[in-house]
């Protein structure tokens, strides 16, 4: 089953401290699921950027589509578009449309519901053709659980970006993006360290931005109810 997913990379509004985001985001996040397009998602996370990240991001946000189809209906329906806009300029510090992407995913290894901490690392792989990416991704993830970090891993996703259904480029500028699962947060901490400009080889020459998260899974409907909609 493919899920069209769309990820963002946050940063709050300048007048929220950072204690006073993360029920902001919430508060948006709630607007979104009461709105009547909402039917057309799978799945919605919110990944808290915790403060070890040492980074002036707040938030990594995730939407799974239910399908293509549902995709571009959710896409077509601009019904709350306004309020919701209105809505991100509040929450963070500029539209989502502007720091998003639209991803394809590729499970290696399923995050187990025990884990405590996701490391997320966002990687250039400018000029490469996509195949070559997926390639490379795979050897990459292939390092990674035979490596010294691999006994602590608890799920490893790979996503590649999509074109841009406006033809526009996407607002969030990386074209690999990797989900790590460990069990507590000084394990996510320490890969992030050793895994400083380890990358897939067609991402080389670009340091990824690596970020520390607790994710919070918002909205899930069961896959027979998300097949059965489509």
């Amino acid at each position: 089953m493919i899920r069209p997913k769309l990820m963002y990379l946050a940063r709050r509004n300048p007048s929220l401290t950072a204690q006073q985001f993360t029920p902001r985001w919430r508060q948006h996040g709630a607007l979104g699921m009461s709105m009547p397009r909402w039917k057309n998602i799978w799945r919605y996370v919110h990944c808290d950027v915790l403060s070890e990240s040492g980074n002036d991001y707040d938030g990594v946000g995730i939407v799974w589509h239910k399908s293509p189809e549902t995709r571009r209906a959710h896409r077509e329906d601009t019904s709350s578009q306004a309020t919701m806009e209105a809505d991100e300029l509040q929450t963070f510090d500029q539209l989502v449309v502007k720091f998003c992407a639209l991803m394809a995913e590729r499970t290696v290894l399923e995050p187990a519901n025990t884990a405590k901490a996701k490391l997320i690392r966002f990687a250039r792989a400018e000029g490469v053709v996509p195949a070559e990416l997926t390639k490379d991704s795979a050897a990459h993830a292939e390092r990674l659980l035979s490596g010294s970090l691999g006994k602590s891993l608890r799920g490893v996703v790979q996503n590649h970006a999509q074109p841009s259904e406006s033809g526009r480029p996407w607002g969030l500028p990386y074209e690999y993006i990797e989900e790590l699962w460990f069990d507590s947060v000084q394990e996510a901490a320490d890969a992030r360290t050793a895994l400083r400009g380890v990358v897939p080889s067609a991402c080389s020459g670009f340091e990824p931005i690596a970020v520390l998260t607790n994710e919070v899974v918002l909205y899930q409907v069961s896959e027979a109810a998300a097949t059965s909609a489509i």
